[in-house]
């Protein structure tokens, strides 16, 4: 404990400063984001913005931040956390599609240390249709991270990840490859010519990635990746396994459970055995359930054990409890106020603030979407439930304006029976057409 006591009593109040004024500018930033992208998403019909903010609280146990150093404390304790974000998304074309996405993460720890920790994540995504069955996927990334307790892990990270694989009604397969580099701000040491300078590491992957829905809600996704990573120092040249597993499912009474694992295993080149090696495995479990529209509550538990080179394990633990709000409903995105329907070929007026149940009749189909201007042409954003004889609804409200829309059946698209009107799709089919008045005509 004399160690220990000895880096608690070591943070500095300009570390804490420092980390507090990064919060306060990030929070302010990614505010005014929220509220300036907010009115202007609607203008264009493919195009959504959803900003949203969490609070949550919990527990986390103290923990040996790098055992194989110098065994520093981070201390735990009850947390409290503000989580802010925003996503982005809309179509290019007919088969390309960019989603755009940001948050940051403040937690505050109730203990002797008075410990704050900043970290922040943006990351894009394009993917392009390829024929009817094919997909390429490119994402990038990049985070930064701070923590008052132990300077030297501040961080700040980056890379792409790009894919091609086949995805079909169910379940999607492809093969995914990727290059990233960290840099941490206060750690300084040698390169494999013995000049000095700031700690880096960058890495190559490949490796293999799939998903499956079962049902009306239930997924599964894993990958498994083989990683290279070159380090400034030598001692951390490394080769490692990577796997991740997450299953989903809903439990009744509009509550999912979801189920997590990770595990990776190490191995670095330039030490003997048996300190060439660690590892890493965690487990997760979370209930979610939307209380309204725009509220979610989750509860979420993990636990973790760490292994070093030289053999120490330490086991890590923690639990949340979480309320998000979503600060504008994300199927209210946006309508064509430049395209009209002729009166005749109109069902009774539909208001911006009423809520429209879409009905697809589809016995005996796994999993029904609806597709729409509103929401990107994205299957994911709207699936419908099972209800009886064979009929699947869902019931979302839309902003005032004309809007085109699909039911995609098991990944077939199929023209809407419930349309006011239909309309050509393009492509030889049909979109269902509907109009909702403005609140204010």
């Amino acid at each position: 404990m004399g160690s220990a006591g000895r880096t608690l009593s070591s943070i500095s109040r300009s570390s804490k400063l420092r980390v507090r004024r990064r919060a306060v500018r990030a929070l302010i930033a990614i505010a005014t984001m929220c509220f300036v992208l907010r009115p202007v998403a609607p203008a264009h019909a493919a195009w959504s913005a959803y900003p949203w903010l969490a609070f949550s609280g919990g527990y986390e146990n103290n923990r040996l931040h790098d055992p194989d150093l110098d065994r520093f404390v981070l201390p735990g304790g009850g947390l409290l956390g503000v989580t802010p974000g925003i996503r982005l998304g809309g179509r290019l074309g007919e088969r390309v599609r960019l989603d755009l996405s940001g948050q940051l993460g403040y937690e505050r720890f109730q203990n002797t240390s008075d410990r704050s920790v900043l970290g922040g994540a943006v990351d894009a995504e394009l993917r392009v249709q390829v024929g009817r069955s094919w997909l390429w996927r490119s994402a990038l990334a990049g985070s930064r991270y701070s923590d008052s307790a132990y300077e030297t892990a501040n961080r700040m990270g980056g890379g792409l990840e790009t894919g091609f694989g086949i995805v079909r009604p169910g379940w999607s397969l492809e093969l995914i490859g990727g290059v990233e580099g960290r840099r941490y701000d206060n750690l300084v040491t040698s390169d494999d010519a013995g000049v000095l300078g700031t700690y880096t590491e960058t890495g190559v992957s490949a490796g293999l990635s799939g998903s499956a829905r079962v049902g009306a809600g239930g997924l599964f996704s894993a990958r498994v990746v083989r990683q290279w990573t070159d380090a400034r120092d030598s001692l951390y040249d490394a080769d490692s396994w990577l796997a991740q597993a997450s299953a989903r499912a809903g439990i009744g009474f509009g509550t999912f459970l979801t189920l997590s694992a990770l595990g990776q295993l190490r191995g670095f080149s330039s030490r003997p055995a048996p300190e060439d090696g660690d590892s890493y495995w965690q487990v997760g479990a979370g209930l979610d359930r939307a209380v309204t529209q725009t509220l979610r509550i989750t509860a979420r538990y993990a636990f973790a054990r760490v292994t070093d080179p030289m053999g120490a394990s330490e086991n890590l633990h923690r639990a949340t409890l979480a309320a998000t709000w979503g600060l504008g409903a994300p199927s209210r995105i946006g309508g064509r106020p430049d395209l009209r329907l002729p009166g005749d070929l109109m069902a009774p007026t539909l208001r911006e603030n009423e809520a429209r149940l879409f009905r697809c009749h589809a016995p005996g189909a796994r999993e029904v979407s609806l597709v729409g201007d509103f929401n990107g042409w994205d299957p994911a954003a709207h699936p419908l439930e099972p209800d009886r004889d064979g009929w699947w609804q869902v019931e979302i409200q839309l902003l005032a304006g004309s809007h085109q829309y699909a039911y995609l059946v098991d990944g077939k698209t199929m023209a809407p029976a419930d349309a006011e009107a239909l309309v050509d799709d393009g492509f030889g089919g049909k979109n269902g057409l509907i109009w909702v008045q403005s609140e204010n005509p």
